[in-house]
């Protein structure tokens, strides 16, 4: 994204808005918080996977849609108090 390397754990993907969520470090460097990032695929150049973990999916259960208005305002509200 813009140049940044940006490294965490992949927590969601959203199909239909093409949203990565990522479970980052901390940047306040406190191990027991984690910064979730969303990142737009749009703006990604290339993914590189660290670790792929082979958990069992249940295929038959389809994913909860997400909130996107209260996704939109919270990050609205982070770039007003930054």
């Amino acid at each position: 994204c813009f140049g940044e390397e940006i490294e965490g754990e992949l927590t969601a993907f959203d199909y239909q808005t093409k949203i990565l969520f990522l479970k980052c470090l901390s940047k306040s460097g406190n191990a027991n918080v984690h910064d979730m990032r969303m990142i737009k695929l749009d703006f990604v150049v290339d993914i590189n996977i660290k670790i792929d973990v082979n958990t069992p999916v249940n295929l038959t259960q389809p994913l909860l849609p997400l909130n996107i208005d209260k996704l939109t305002g919270r990050a609205k509200q982070h770039v007003t108090e930054s």
